[in-house]
């Protein structure tokens, strides 16, 4: 005797829903894009952290590319400015050490080395360069 084959298929239909089914689809959609909208915040938060790590690292190659192209490298001192009228230039004085660390013309007053804080130097007609 032969055996009877099913050929078994699945398809899709259309149910209406009820009330309370509608009502939960709903809720459940709503929650969706709530949590939606939470990851594409923490994925832009993420994103900025990175970036800005990213461009710290960069800033950090460029300075140490142009030590190892110029083989100088600059550094942050504080210093006090002072007039030496004798040989008509700023020196500035590390905070730390006393030591001149830098020399510059008077051709002009310098900027400020910091907002609001400048020594203020008058020279006589004949004193200026």
């Amino acid at each position: 005797m032969k055996k009877q084959e099913t050929n078994i298929e699945t398809i899709t239909i259309e149910q209406k829903l009820s009330v309370e089914e509608l009502e939960k689809s709903s809720q459940k959609l709503a929650n969706q894009v709530r949590t939606l909208s939470d990851l594409k915040a923490e994925k832009a938060d993420s994103n900025k952290a990175f970036n800005e790590q990213i461009k710290s690292i960069e800033s950090i190659m460029e300075i140490m590319a142009v030590e190892v192209e110029t083989a100088i490298r600059k550094t942050q001192v504080n210093v006090t400015r002072k007039a030496n009228t004798n040989t008509k230039e700023w020196e500035f004085l590390d905070e730390e050490t006393g030591e001149i660390v830098k020399r510059e013309p008077y051709l002009l007053n310098p900027a400020p080395l910091f907002d609001g804080v400048a020594e203020v130097v008058e020279f006589e007609e004949s004193e200026a360069v």
